[in-house]
């Protein structure tokens, strides 16, 4: 169990908040750059285990859970190689935003990204080295005219 190592994968997603805030028109497909770190945090008995790992890959996986009804979303991809550090990892990817023709004006809309990383398996998948993680983030736009 991942806890008896006290290591667990953590997932932070980020973005340059005004380009959001600039409103998307109708017929309009806006990207945005998502900034997806991640880092392995330790407990007091991990450091050695995570010294063993580093280097090794794994992968982010992301996708669009719900988006508002008058826009459509498409991440660039939907799998982000990463690889084990001591000091975490930034990747990026492209959110693109289409308002439809028929969006109401000035309306606040949402994209819900949902991220994950799975359980780190050693040798035989008999033991996780390090505890999985798993969270959402809501993206906010705003229709134009």
């Amino acid at each position: 169990d991942s806890r008896f190592h006290m290591l667990q994968f953590n997932i932070h997603v980020s973005w340059y908040g005004n380009d959001s805030y600039t409103p998307i028109n109708p017929g309009e497909i806006r990207t945005f750059t998502l900034n997806v770190s991640s880092i392995v945090i330790r407990g007091a008995y991990g450091r050695l285990l995570l010294n063993l790992l580093v280097g090794r890959s794994y992968v982010i996986h992301g996708e669009i859970q719900n988006v508002t009804d008058w826009a459509t979303a498409a991440l660039s991809s939907e799998t982000l190689n990463g690889v084990i550090t001591t000091n975490g990892m930034y990747l990026f990817d492209m959110l693109s935003v289409n308002v439809h023709a028929d969006a109401p004006a000035h309306e606040l809309g949402i994209v819900r990204l949902h991220f994950w990383i799975d359980n780190y398996q050693g040798p035989f998948g008999l033991l996780t080295l390090i505890g999985g993680y798993d969270t959402t983030f809501t993206f906010t736009f705003v229709s134009g005219q």
